[in-house]
Formats: structure tokens, sequence, C-alpha cells
């Protein structure tokens, strides 16, 4: 504030002489008859001390800032205002205030001062009680602003403090750099992130959870507005998923853009388990009187309900009182105070008699833990008895101490019963079964050699048909004409086919049949073995075979993998492009739960997604009339050797975009 010498309250030059304040104040002038003249002012109410020019005024500051300066404007060496640029260019020195001592009334000093945040002005000559009263507001002022700094920063410790108890931090993006800056908890909440930075934050958010967040995200950044969203985060230490409620706010600069997101995130899985608790045990407590009346008067079970921790008062519905044979409303409980208990019947269990105190409902109880799947044999004094199988169940006050429990018995009497004649009935049925298993396995064997005899007697008339077709072709091609030889060619290619489809079947019956043994299966050295039986084939196509493949070693069978890769393989040359040399990879990843896969992916015609579904079926073709050979076995055998060592066989193909098959085992990949 800036005023011109003014009449006031008379304020007395020693009115607190008897108790000066600590509070320093540095006069900078370079008149000597000044200083001592505003020294013997001051020197009553504050510590006062003086220096002859602006430089000198400089150091002494840097060494020892005082609480206030008074400074002259015009000094030699460094004037007022120099003095005052430099202490608000200094961040130790920038809240010192500064009042500036001036002879001249126009406004360019007062304007040049306040620029440079002068915080008052005196006009030479001054009063002394002007002069006090000006030192005393400032000086007032600045412990004002210090209280109110100390607040500031008491304020933030206790929000980091919060934020931290609350497993919380404060998060700000920097939107045009990527740049993220995180509060002090984030540490305790995610783990270290070194970097923090917006692309790593994305790549560690549940895959299923990110496009959601980018939705809101960038409506956000869009509209400039706020939004609320749950995330799982990979913890940085230890790698889990962990749930974060994601608040934020995009901020806009004065340009209008916004170039800045800040938000708060809150580790809230441990909040979701305990509010899940809450409602349910509220929706108990609401519901508990209606349902404890409808379970216990319609169940055909038993329930009963201990009243109390010892299990001494025990209530039950009417089928238990029933099946006890008591009178309704009873006490059921056998450890009842002063043998007012039922005394008619007596618990087995596990072929043993059980004491009163280790009843099932007792015995929770004494625990405090829950009794599953209980086995007892009620006996009556009569020599009757019920076959019981139960829960117990502890119910607890709010501090976890049990205050109760509840058990629920159905009578399995019956089933018992029906056991012990299933058993019996079992011994004789295992019997009949392995007799029947015995011929069985007679008649595979005799079935196995029977399709192998038909295999032999069909292919060899359809091997006599081609070459007799061959013969007719090469021998009496003048006599037959040009009809005459399609025909013989069509003959010869119909018994070849035919050839191939018996073979395939023969090979798929045997794949169906045959026994395998499953264990570690070098994949790299099946692949190279495959590869290397089709080389004429791959020479032939003109065919580019990469495999990118490092050290895998999958759960498997060594045959059954090489028939299935041949197959496959074999394929992916066959069914090229027209006119275009076949392009083939085969590679390896990690597939689900760990598991291995092996990709044969080549830049064929592809497959229609329609078709995908019977793709793997037996004497499926796509293509039955066009310019591919085949039996539309191949495809089947590939899925039977896969099932054959527990694992599976998918597709990912388009028509026209070639095909990616993969086969999915146990194992691993990668060294």
């Amino acid at each position: 504030m800036v005023t011109r010498r003014a009449s006031g309250p008379s304020v007395s030059p020693t009115a607190r002489r008897t108790a000066p304040s600590p509070e320093r104040i540095l006069i900078a002038d370079d008149s000597a008859d000044l200083r001592a003249s505003v020294e013997r002012q001051l020197q009553g109410h504050w510590t006062v001390e003086s220096a002859a020019d602006g430089r000198e005024a400089l150091e002494r500051i840097r060494q020892d800032p005082p609480d206030l300066l008074l400074a002259d404007v015009r000094m030699p060496r460094l004037d007022g205002l120099g003095l005052l640029q430099a202490l608000r260019s200094d961040e130790k020195t920038r809240t010192i205030p500064v009042i500036l001592l001036t002879a001249r009334t126009d406004d360019e000093s007062r304007i040049e001062g306040l620029d440079w945040e002068a915080d008052d002005f005196l006009i030479k000559p001054f009063s002394s009680q002007e002069l006090i009263a000006r030192v005393t507001a400032q000086l007032k002022h600045a412990r004002s602003r210090r209280e109110s700094e100390s607040a500031r920063r008491s304020s933030q410790e206790l929000l980091r403090s919060a934020l931290g108890s609350a497993r919380m931090y404060a998060w700000d993006w920097n939107i045009e750099t990527g740049a993220v800056q995180l509060s002090d908890g984030a540490l305790a909440v995610i783990g270290n992130w070194k970097d923090p930075e917006i692309e790593s934050a994305w790549a560690n958010i549940h895959p299923d959870d990110v496009p959601g967040l980018r939705v809101k995200s960038e409506r956000a950044v869009a509209e400039a507005g706020t939004y609320v969203h749950r995330i799982r985060f990979r913890h940085f230490g230890t790698g889990e998923w962990i749930w974060l409620e994601l608040r934020a706010r995009a901020l806009r600069d004065p340009d209008g853009k916004v170039r800045r997101m800040v938000g708060l995130a809150l580790d809230v899985s441990e909040r979701e388990e305990i509010e899940a608790a809450l409602r349910e045990s509220e929706r108990s407590v609401r519901a508990r009187g209606e349902e404890m009346l409808a379970i216990m008067e319609s169940t055909p079970a038993l329930i009963l309900v201990a009243r109390d921790p010892a299990g001494k008062t025990i209530v039950g519905n009417r089928t238990s009182y029933e099946v006890l044979r008591m009178s309704q409303g009873l006490n059921t409980s056998v450890t009842a105070p002063d043998g007012t208990g039922p005394t008619h019947f007596h618990i087995i269990s596990d072929g043993k008699i059980l004491m009163p105190e280790d009843y099932p409902i007792q015995r929770a109880l004494r625990e405090g833990r829950e009794i599953l799947n209980f086995d007892e044999r009620i006996v009556f004094d009569d020599g009757s008895s019920v076959d019981l199988l139960g829960n117990v169940v502890p119910l607890r006050n709010p501090d976890g101490s049990v205050r109760g429990g509840v058990a629920a018995f159905v009578d399995v009497t019956k089933q018992k019963s029906v056991e012990a004649e299933i058993r019996a009935l079992n011994v004789s049925l295992e019997e009949k079964v392995q007799e029947r298993t015995a011929r069985m396995r007679e008649a595979l064997r005799e079935l196995e050699t029977f399709t192998y005899s038909v295999a032999h007697d069909l292919r060899a008339p359809l091997r006599a048909m081609n070459q007799m077709s061959e013969i007719l072709i090469d021998e009496f091609a003048p006599q037959l004409g040009a009809d005459g030889r399609e025909y013989a060619r069509r003959i010869g290619q119909a018994a070849e086919r035919m050839d191939h489809l018996t073979r395939d079947l023969l090979e798929y019956s045997r794949l169906a049949r045959a026994d395998v043994g499953i264990g570690p299966v070098d994949v790299g050295a099946v692949v190279e073995e495959v590869v290397s039986s089709l080389e004429t084939d791959i020479r032939h196509a003109g065919a580019r075979v990469r495999v990118e493949l490092d050290h895998v070693v999958a759960s498997g069978n060594r045959f059954l993998l090489t028939q299935a890769l041949t197959n496959l393989l074999s394929n992916a040359i066959k069914f090229a492009k027209p006119d275009t040399a076949p392009d083939v990879r085969i590679r390896s990843s990690v597939g689900e739960a760990g598991r291995m896969r092996l990709w044969v992916e080549d830049d064929g015609i592809g497959i229609d997604p329609r078709h995908h579904t019977k793709l793997f079926r037996v004497f499926e073709r796509l293509n039955p009339h066009g310019p591919y050979k085949g039996t539309g076995i191949g495809l089947a055998i590939v899925r039977k050797s896969v099932e054959r060592m527990n694992g599976t066989i998918g597709v990912e193909s388009d028509l026209g975009k070639g095909c990616r098959f993969f086969i999915e085992l146990p194992g691993k990949a990668g060294p």
C-alpha cells in the first residue's frame, strides 16, 4: 500500500521501550544522520541494525535475513530498487517485508517499486508515529503470512498422512509430455514406479479394464470434466493385481486447452471385501427373523439353534423334535444344566460313542469353527437308530466372540441302506465289467486285424487299376483315341484318390485306438525333422519356410506331434495362392495358463470364418472341385493327434488372407 504522510493517532516512541521485540529491522541508507534518527526511533521497540548502502545491506541479508528492511530508494553501489529486485529474485529472501524510503513525490519510483513487490513507501520527512505504525503493520502482516504458510505446510503434511493412512495417493498427469507426478503415498499402494509416465501406467492396467478407462479419460480431456472409475492395476513390486478407484479432473490452462489431469487413486481391494461383507451382514440381520422362522418350520431337515456360547440351551424346528422323539419346545441340549436335557439317546461317529461335550454342536462352539459334513448315528434306548449328515456353524458377536451356533442335519438313514445295497451290487458289477472288458478287447483286436485285412484287399485292386490305366495310356494311346485316354486317366486318378483315402482312414483309425505315452518333447527337434521330411515338396513349390523357435519343451508324444505338424505344413505349402510362392512361418508363444502354442502361419488362400467350426471333421473338404488335391481327412488326423496329447487345435483365418493354425500343449515357450 502506498500513502502520503498523514496525521493519525498519536503513537508514543517510548510506549514499549521496556519490552523490545526480538524481531530485527535492517536500515539501508547512505545518510548517516537518517540512519541514526531512524535507529533512535525504533530501538525501543525492536532490534535495529544499519547498512550504509544497498550492496552492504544485500550481503548482510544473505548472511542473516532480518524480519524487515527499510531501504532508501537512492543509494550508491546498489540503490533501493536494485536491492528490492535482488531480494525478490532469491527464494530465501523473497518474503522479507520491504519499506522503501524516498523524498520524491512523483509516481515513477513508486510504480517501479510496486512492480518488484515493495510492501510500503515512506515519503521523507516522516514522523516517528508514522514510522512505527508502518513498521508495526508490516511486521504484523509478515507474522500472519508466516503463520499461514506454516498452517499450509501442516495441512499438506496432514493430507499426506491422511492419504497414506487411507492407502491412496495423488497424481498429476502432463498430457502433452506424458509425465506423471505422484504423491508420497504411491509407494505403499502400487510399489516403486521408477519412471512414472503414462504409457507404463496403461501397460500395468488389466487389459479388460483399459477400454472403459480410455473412454472416460478421453471424454474428460475433451470436456474438461471429471470421472470416477475402478480398475485392476499390477503392483510394481509383487506383480499382483490390486483394485484402484480413480477420481480424476481435467484442468484447462488460461488459453482454454486441457494440458493436465489430476486426481486421486484409492486402493479399494480391501474396502470392496469389507463393503460386501457389511452388505451381507445387514441383509442377514434384516431377514434373520423371517428366514429362521421359515427354515425351521418348513424344512424336512433337522435345524438346531444354540442360544449361548456353551451350547447349554438348544432349540429346534418341528422335524428335529420328531426325529429326536421329544416334545416341541424342550431343550435338546445334552449338556443342559441340572440334567434337564435329553438322556434317552447317545451318538456314535466313526464307530465310537461320543461324550456329550464332543457332540458336534458343543465341539463347534468350543473350538469356534465350522464342522462340515459330520456323519453321526443317533442310537435310542430301545435300540433303534437314525443316521444323520450335517453342518454346524458358530454365530459370532461383532467383536468376533462366539455367541451361539446353528446346526442343520438331514436324515440319511434310507440313503445309508441304499449305499450298502449299492456296494454289494458294485462287487458283482465289477466282476461283470472285467469280464465284458476282456471280451471287448478281444473284439477290438479282431476288428483291427479285420480292418487291416480289408484295407490290404481294397488297396491291391486300386493299385492294379492305377497301374493298368497308366499302361493303357502309355502303350495303347493311338488305339484309345483322345476320349479313351481321358477316360483311362480319370480311372487312374480315381483309383489313386481311393487309395489315399483308404490309407488316411487306416491312419485315423489307428490314432483313435493306439496307446500313446505322454512325456517331454523337444518341439524344435520335431519341427526340424518335419521340415526336412518335406524338403522335396518345399523345393518343388518354391516355398519359403521360416522357423522362429527358441528351446521349446512341451508335454506330448513325438510321433503324434510329428504327424500333426506334417499335415499342417503340407497344407500350408499346398493351399497357396495361384502363381505365388508359399511363405510359411513356424513359431511358438505362450497360450492360456502358461501352455505352449506352436503356430504354423501361411499367406495362402485362407478360410472363410463361417467354415472354421467344421474344418476338422472327417471328409470335410471346403473346395472339393478346385485345383487342390486331398481326401478331407488330414485336419481330422491333426485334431485326433492333438487330442490324444491332451492338447487343443485352433485356427485364425479369413478368406484370401492366409491361415494361422496353432497347436496348444502343456508346457512352455522360450528358454
